[in-house]
C-alpha cells in the first residue's frame, strides 16, 4: 500500500494522469486533494478585495501589469544565468 494519506493535484485530469503514470490507482486509499494551480489561480480568480487593492494603487483595468516572479532553479547566486539587460529590453518591447 502507498504510504501517503493525501495526494495533491491541480485537477481531475492530472489525478488520472498521476494514477496511471505512477501505477497508484489500486494502491492509494487516501484522499486526493484537487487544489488548483497556485501560480495562476489567484490571477484568474480575482476577489473583490484584490480589486479594491488595485484601485487603491491606482491600477485600472486599462493598465498592463507585469509580474516578475522568478523560480529558483538550483543555481548559485553568482551564476544564476539571469540576464537583466534582456529582461529590460523585452519589457520595453512588450510595453510599446
Amino acid at each position: 500500500m502507498l504510504q501517503a494519506t493525501h495526494i495533491i493535484a491541480p485537477n481531475q485530469f492530472m489525478v488520472d494522469k498521476q494514477k496511471s503514470a505512477y501505477s497508484i490507482g489500486g494502491i492509494h486509499v487516501g484522499e486526493v486533494a484537487k487544489v488548483g494551480y497556485p501560480r495562476i489561480d489567484t490571477t484568474l480568480n480575482t476577489t473583490e478585495a484584490q480589486g479594491t487593492e488595485l484601485k487603491r494603487m491606482n491600477i485600472g483595468n486599462d493598465k498592463r501589469i507585469v509580474l516578475y516572479a522568478p523560480t529558483w532553479r538550483g543555481e548559485t547566486k553568482e551564476s544564476n544565468g539571469f540576464d537583466i539587460d534582456k529582461l529590460i529590453y523585452d519589457l520595453k518591447n512588450y510595453l510599446k
